[in-house]
């Protein structure tokens, strides 16, 4: 099954994948496509993924792309982690 993850630069991305890499049932998530318009975020979360992975046997397969297209093609799943307004909206949610 692929789950796909739009704003997959966001840091609870890793615990969204903690709790994938100790699901071994059948039609569990297989592979993971993370998707955001920030490549660097991007990139450094796939590598927080690729090491939680480390050492666990039939880990969800990860793939990060900028383009929304390819993320979401034979998502089985998709997961919205996208902030509305960025860091300023998150700002105006925690005063609120």
């Amino acid at each position: 099954m692929k789950l796909t993850i739009l704003g997959g630069g966001g840091f609870r991305v890793p615990l969204v994948y903690g709790a994938l890499l100790g699901d071994h049932a059948e039609g569990r998530v297989t592979r993971v496509t993370l998707y955001d318009t920030d490549a660097d975020r991007l990139t450094a979360v796939a590598r927080v993924l690729e090491e939680q992975a480390r050492g666990v046997p039939d880990a969800p397969a990860v793939v990060a792309t900028t383009e929304l297209d390819e993320a979401l093609r034979g998502a089985d799943f998709v997961f919205s982690a996208i902030r509305v307004g960025g860091l300023a909206g998150r700002a105006a949610d925690e005063r609120v």
